[in-house]
């Protein structure tokens, strides 16, 4: 009978170890996809800090270009008032055309500049927005698995204890039916 206590005992030390480091290694698995959805999380707001950043840059350079095709367009109209007072004369139709169609076509690489910078604006925005929003799936996808891991561990650990105690069982049970009989 010692034997079989002995196996029976080595048994349910076996599968409590088992159903301990099942358990275990659920909840490490957990907090190993915790780590990787706050590390998604955190990237997402720095994907938006850095479009907003970028969307900021995108406007400046949009003010410097159109401060730059300002004085093009001073220097421009300039040399042609030099231009049509030596040849034409001021105040002419031709050179009131000139002037006309000059400032019109500044006016216009004025407001395409703007509308340049407002979309390169708004598409550094919109990135880092449609990148936050990934990251933050990604974020709730690991929080989901790492629950499943949770759970995972849990119902090994479950299932260690149950067949250790069914190997107990048996053994018992085939301890006894085989010993022998004292009359």
């Amino acid at each position: 009978m010692c034997t079989i206590g002995a196996a029976m005992a080595l048994q349910g030390v076996s599968s409590v170890n088992s159903a301990y480091g099942s358990y275990v290694q659920g909840i490490s698995q957990n907090r190993y996809y915790d780590y990787l959805a706050s590390n998604a999380e955190k990237q997402g707001a720095l994907e938006l800090q850095r479009g907003e950043q970028q969307a900021q840059f995108e406007q400046d350079k949009g003010s410097f270009e159109s401060k730059i095709q300002r004085n093009n367009a001073k220097e421009l109209e300039g040399t042609q008032k030099a231009i049509a007072g030596a040849n034409v004369g001021p105040g002419s139709v031709v050179s009131e055309n000139i002037a006309t169609d000059t400032f019109n076509k500044q006016k216009l690489d004025e407001l395409s500049i703007k509308y340049n910078a407002d979309m390169a604006s708004w598409k550094a925005k919109e990135d880092a927005k449609l990148r936050d929003f990934e990251l933050k799936n990604s974020a709730a996808g690991y929080r989901i698995a790492g629950k499943q891991a949770k759970s995972a561990g849990k119902l090994g650990a479950f299932n260690s204890l149950l067949g250790g105690a069914s190997q107990m069982a048996q053994t018992w049970y085939l301890g006894n039916q085989y010993k022998p009989k004292v009359k």
